[in-house]
């Protein structure tokens, strides 16, 4: 989960996650996160460079039906990821009227 290139790959077991793998933009492993003590409250990750974008990560505790959150903010949009413990996962995301490189219209 994230943004263009740059996914956040979760390894989840007995529902909780273990490990956070954060990529750069060229898909190269950029931090691993294992510490219990982030991956059980959040984490934060933001990419260098004039974009100025990265990724908010938020952990429910044991007793909800969601595990995780993954609100990214980029540039020209953001977008929310809840995953729930049963594996069900949402999405939502909000593009702004222009994008920088390319008008919204064009994408209808």
């Amino acid at each position: 989960m994230g943004m263009d290139n740059r996914p956040i790959v979760f390894n989840i077991k007995n529902g909780r996650v273990t490990r956070a793998i954060v990529y750069q933009y060229w898909r190269v492993p950029w931090k691993t996160i294992t510490s219990q003590k982030k991956l059980a409250s959040h984490f934060s990750v933001w990419h260098d460079g004039s974009e100025n974008s990265g990724s908010d990560v938020y952990f429910y505790p044991k007793n909800q039906q969601k595990l995780l959150r993954v609100q990214t903010v980029g540039l020209d949009g953001n977008a929310d990821i809840v995953v729930y413990r049963n594996g069900r996962t949402t999405f939502k995301t909000n593009i702004g009227k222009d994008m920088i490189t390319f008008p919204i219209a064009k994408f209808e």
